[in-house]
């Protein structure tokens, strides 16, 4: 036999240690943003349980204020 095919909606459990989710969003400005605080939620969680990989979320937002604290990663603009 060949080596088994992952179907969509399988029961196998997700190898946590070996899947990463990368997510990208643009917003104009924090007040503008919808959902930041849950993923700086996600990615808090994720580092305090030792998740580090498991999920990146790379922010761009146009418009900063002075003197705010700059979220990491920072991502380039997306064109």
């Amino acid at each position: 036999m060949g080596k088994q095919k992952h179907v969509h909606g399988s029961p196998a459990p997700l190898d946590l240690d070996n899947f990463s989710f990368d997510l990208h969003t643009s917003f104009a400005s924090e007040e503008e943003s919808m959902g930041l605080e849950l993923l700086d939620l996600c990615v808090e969680m994720c580092a305090k349980y030792g998740y580090k990989n498991l999920f990146t979320h790379y922010s761009r937002i146009s418009k900063v204020k002075k003197d705010a604290v700059l979220r990491q990663p920072q991502g380039k603009r997306m064109d």
